[in-house]
C-alpha cells in the first residue's frame, strides 16, 4: 500500500515537471523518499540520524542494499550517519546517496532510549521547523537504539513503520503523533508521554513472542524521558485521560460462581476527571462509564438472567479499576510525572488557583492528589446464546 502511494507520488511530480516546465522542479531520480526516521545518541554527544526508505523502481539503490542484494528483492534500505547536530547527520547522507531527503511522506520517528533520557528537545524543534516535516507522524520510543529498530523487517507488512502504523489503528496501545508530544510539551499540566518499542530480533521469524511490537509507554518529565509503563499500566492510564476507544477486558469468575472466564469487548467508553479543591489539598474524582459486548464465556453464568448480567458488570468494574490503581501507583508515587493531565484539570476548573501556586509547585503537589474511582459498566449485548454451552 505504502509502495503504491509513493509511486502515485512520482508520477504527480513527473506529471507537473511535464505540464509546468519549470526549470526549478526538483527530478524525481533526485530525492529520497523517507517513510521512517530513527534518531540516537552516542556516548560522546553525535547525533545518529537513520533514515528507512522504500525502495522503488525509481529509487533503484540497489547498490547500498545490505549484502549487495537487488532493489527487486528488496522493499526498503535503512541507511545512517552521525553528526553534532540532526542537520550535520541530516547532511552526511545526503551526501551518501547523493539525493535530497523527501521528508513529507515519513510517517513515524523512533527515538532511542539514550538520546531520550538526556532529553529531545532539538528533536522536536528539527521536526517541527522543517517545511517538509509532517506533525501527524506517529512517535515511538525504543527501549534501546533506534537505528536496529528501523533496520528490522515485519513478517506481513512492507516495513517495520508500516507494521507499527497498522499496529496504533488498532488501538492497542499508547498513541502519539508529533503534534501531540509537542502540545503535552507546552500545555498547562501534564506532561509528555509516547508509545514504547522494544527491538527484539532482526529477522521476525513466526515465533510472535520473538516479534516487536507496543510494549506500554514512555514516561517523560518536561522533556525527559524518566521511565517506563507496562502495557497494563498503560491501559489505566488512558483510561483516566479518556483515551480508550476500543478494546477487550478479560475477567476470571470466582470459584463461588463455579469458575471460567468470561471476555468483554468495549464499544464505548468515556471518562471524566473532576478536580475539588479542599482547603490546599486536591482530590480527583474520576467518573468511568463503559458499554460492552460479550464475546467469549467459558464460565457456567447465565447470561439470559439479569442479576447474572450485573454479576458481570461489577466483575468489569473491578477490572478496570485495578488498571487505573496500576497507572496511578507508578505514575503518582514512583515516575511522580503527571501524564495523566490532572494538572490540566486544575487549571481549567481553578484557573486562579493553579496560577497562584499549583503551576509552580505541581511537581510536589501531584503525588498527593487523592483519587477516587467510580466505574459504570452496562453489557448491552450477549451475543448470539445467552446460555453456557458447556459445563466444567
Amino acid at each position: 500500500m505504502f509502495v503504491r502511494r509513493i509511486s502515485i507520488l512520482i508520477l504527480i511530480i513527473i506529471t507537473m515537471q511535464l505540464f509546468t516546465g519549470c526549470t526549478d522542479v526538483i527530478e524525481v531520480n533526485n530525492i529520497a523518499i523517507v517513510a521512517g526516521v530513527g534518531l540516537d545518541k552516542t556516548d560522546d554527544g553525535q547525533i545518529i540520524f537513520t533514515l528507512l526508505i522504500p525502495v522503488t523502481r525509481a529509487t533503484g539503490f540497489g547498490g547500498l542494499m545490505a549484502g549487495g542484494t537487488s532493489a527487486e528483492k528488496e522493499s526498503r534500505i535503512s541507511i545512517s550517519e552521525k553528526g553534532y547536530g540532526i542537520m550535520d547527520a541530516y547532511r552526511e547522507i545526503e551526501k551518501k546517496l547523493s539525493r535530497k531527503i523527501f521528508l513529507s511522506q515519513n510517517k513515524a520517528i523512533f527515538i532511542g532510549e539514550k538520546l531520550a533520557r538526556e532529553g529531545i528537545s532539538e528533536v522536536i524543534d528539527f521536526f517541527y521547523r522543517h517545511p517538509e516535516s509532517h506533525l501527524k507522524a506517529s512517535m515511538f520510543f525504543v527501549e534501546g537504539q533506534a537505528s536496529e529498530m528501523l533496520s528490522m523487517k515485519s513478517l506481513l507488512e512492507r516495513s517495520i513503520v508500516e507494521k507499527f502504523i497498522k499496529s496504533e489503528k488498532l488501538e492497542v496501545g499508547m498513541r502519539t503523533s508529533l503534534k501531540d508530544f509537542l502540545n503535552m510539551m507546552t500545555e498547562e499540566g501534564v506532561e509528555p508521554v509516547g508509545a514504547k518499542v522494544k527491538p527484539k530480533q532482526l529477522e521476525v521469524t513466526k515465533d510472535p513472542k520473538k516479534a516487536s511490537g507496543i510494549e506500554g509507554a514512555a514516561v517523560f518529565n518536561k522533556n525527559k524521558l524518566i521511565g517506563w509503563i507496562s502495557g497494563e499500566e498503560t491501559r489505566g492510564a488512558l483510561w483516566l485521560r479518556n483515551e480508550i476507544k476500543r478494546g477487550v477486558v478479560t475477567t476470571n469468575i470466582s470459584d463461588e460462581k463455579k469458575g471460567g472466564k468470561l471476555a468483554v469487548e468495549i464499544i464505548k467508553a468515556k471518562t471524566k476527571v473532576k478536580p475539588i479543591l479542599k482547603g490546599s489539598e486536591v482530590e480527583m474524582e474520576v467518573k468511568v462509564y463503559t458499554e460492552g459486548s460479550i464475546y467469549e464465556n467459558s464460565s457456567n453464568l447465565d447470561l439470559s438472567n439479569s442479576e447474572e448480567i450485573h454479576f458481570v458488570e461489577g466483575r468489569v468494574s473491578e477490572d478496570i479499576k485495578e488498571k487505573i490503581q496500576l497507572a496511578l501507583e507508578k505514575t503518582q508515587k514512583q515516575l511522580k510525572s503527571d501524564i495523566l493531565g490532572f494538572g490540566t484539570a486544575v487549571y481549567r476548573e481553578y484557573p486562579k488557583e493553579w496560577n497562584n501556586y499549583y503551576k509552580k509547585n505541581w511537581d510536589e503537589e501531584f503525588p498527593k492528589v487523592k483519587v477516587k474511582v467510580t466505574c459504570d459498566v452496562r453489557i448491552v449485548d450477549v451475543g448470539l446464546q445467552s446460555k453456557v454451552l458447556t459445563s466444567n
